[in-house]
């Protein structure tokens, strides 16, 4: 059933040209500072951060604004299909720097979580190329390739306990000068 809805999921995403920004029609003279933000009640900053994060160039970034870009995006890819999904858009790169930043937001369960399989599957999270799709077909092997179910299974009672979005915003209000100026 799960990859029923994967399938469904993936099909509408690509039909629709789902490669929409997150940043559309925001511009620097309407985004809000770092004062408004840390002010937001959570539901609130976290869109923020992903209006200002979601799509940005780990280069470009300072270390604390990488594991926020990082983790808003693997938050979202998890919530949204998994890690396989996570694996498939990781376009930016992410991926190689997950397991640093769920221990530097204190996810020490999910890092675990994440290191092992990553490990265990010999996923080189350097090179991700492997991971590219064009077409549903590809995105059914790559979900073939992995024990994904199992993982985003554990990943999701982890989640109960290390609920990475509070410790995301949590992290952004201790370090909110670095991360947001």
């Amino acid at each position: 059933m799960r990859k029923l809805i994967i399938l469904l999921v993936l099909m509408i995403s690509l039909m629709s040209g789902c490669m929409v920004s997150s940043n559309d029609g925001i511009t620097n003279d309407t985004a809000p500072n770092t004062d408004e933000i840390l002010a937001m009640e959570d539901n609130d900053m976290y869109d923020a951060l992903i209006t200002r994060f979601m799509d940005a160039e780990p280069n470009t970034l300072n270390q604390k604004q990488l594991t926020v870009a990082a983790l808003i995006t693997f938050d979202a890819e998890m919530m949204n299909g998994g890690l396989c999904q996570f694996f498939v858009n990781d376009y930016n790169g992410y991926a190689q720097y997950i397991r640093d930043a769920l221990g530097e937001v204190g996810a020490v369960e999910m890092q675990k979580h994440y290191s092992t399989f990553v490990n265990q599957n010999e996923i080189d999270v350097t090179k991700m190329n492997s991971f590219r799709i064009v077409s549903i077909q590809d995105y059914l092997k790559q979900y073939e390739r992995f024990p994904y179910e199992s993982f985003d299974t554990t990943f999701s009672e982890i989640y109960q306990n290390e609920d990475l979005s509070e410790l995301l915003l949590a992290y952004v209000r201790l370090h909110g000068d670095e991360i947001l100026n």
